[in-house]
């Protein structure tokens, strides 16, 4: 029968997390020695437009999952599955830490439940090296096993330049740590200076009425699917993207390999996302991001150099990496722990 993974999620909703955690589920369901399942609240995830995801919609923290061999978690409130599978072997999916956004959220409470969590998980996988690092204050052993992109959706074939500049925001709005409110405060200064740019949101959920009261853009498209927003991707002269934190930053190798450059944060996770020679600029330095945004829509040799570049980096995040890594180490680590920990 081979071995039985269950993923337990926190819901369907749109968002980066759940869709890389579905697409594992997905890749590892098709191996013949891996029976790989999903259990989670919501809805079927349609926006995902993926064929034959298995998920079953139930509450993880009371299915059960006695016929199951490895269990792995994905948010930090599923600690009473330690407690109650403690003979099976659980792994944590770590693609952001929880306890770095708390103090944007007013959450500080959280803390000691998180920290609690993640001394309790005693083997994380992250789908990076800043992740892994980040979390290795904490016991037990962590594993990078990457980011893939899905290829067949997000590309450059289709792409055709826009006859009419278009810079897309991407983030969510009602998450401070996003970076969309100095995203729109900067394409503000931009409307200034360029008036004929079209500006374009997208988001996951509808704050548009919030989001005038500092800009209203030119379009605005809510829990778009995944064509939907390679699409919005590829019809777009630049994307911006600035989060103050973040785990991975999916946005950024969707959007390059659309073909479309990316104005993003100055921080870890995206140094090592884009490489050294990739220009990242700092989320609150306006007036300085606006003049590099200007020279870049003012260079069309400039832009076109940082396209290529762009689609470069993109060829790094290969799922064939990430499902060999991911195989190889969870048949590792349930040779060490069968029985758990």
């Amino acid at each position: 029968m081979g071995l039985k993974i269950a993923y337990v999620l926190p819901g369907t909703s749109i968002s980066g997390g759940v869709k890389v955690a579905l697409d594992h589920v997905t890749r590892l369901n098709r191996l013949p020695f891996l029976k790989t399942r999903a259990f989670a609240l919501g809805p079927s995830p349609d926006w995902l437009e993926m064929s034959n995801v298995p998920l079953i919609s139930a509450d993880p923290l009371k299915v059960d999952f006695s016929d199951v061999d490895i269990i792995i978690t994905t948010f930090f409130n599923q600690g009473s599955l330690y407690e109650r599978w403690n003979h099976k072997l659980l792994i944590h999916f770590c693609q952001g830490y929880e306890g770095d956004y708390l103090e944007y959220l007013g959450k500080e409470s959280l803390r000691p439940e998180i920290e609690a969590f993640y001394h309790r998980a005693k083997v994380k996988f992250t789908v990076n090296r800043f992740l892994c690092q980040r979390i290795k204050e904490f016991p037990g052993e962590v594993y990078n096993v990457g980011q893939g992109l899905d290829y067949r959706c997000f590309n450059s074939e289709k792409r055709k330049e826009p006859e009419q500049e278009r810079v897309l925001i991407v983030g969510q709005y009602d998450l401070p740590f996003k970076g969309v409110e100095i995203a729109l405060i900067l394409v503000q200064r931009l409307k200034e200076i360029r008036p004929e740019l079209k500006v374009v949101r997208v988001g996951f959920n509808d704050t548009s009425a919030e989001e005038k009261k500092i800009f209203t853009a030119d379009e605005y498209h809510w829990a778009v699917s995944t064509s939907q927003i390679a699409e919005l991707y590829r019809s777009s002269t630049l994307t911006i993207f600035l989060p103050e934190k973040e785990g991975f930053g999916l946005p950024v190798i969707e959007s390059l390999a659309c073909g479309t450059p990316v104005v993003a944060s100055d921080i870890p996770p995206l140094r090592e996302t884009c490489g050294g020679d990739y220009p990242l600029v700092s989320p609150h330095n306006v007036s300085e991001t606006v003049h590099f945004i200007y020279s870049l829509l003012d260079d069309p040799i400039k832009l076109a150099a940082l396209r290529n570049a762009g689609l470069r980096i993109s060829k790094k995040f290969s799922y064939n990496k990430v499902l060999c890594r991911l195989v190889a180490i969870l048949l590792w680590t349930w040779i060490r722990f069968p029985n758990g920990y």
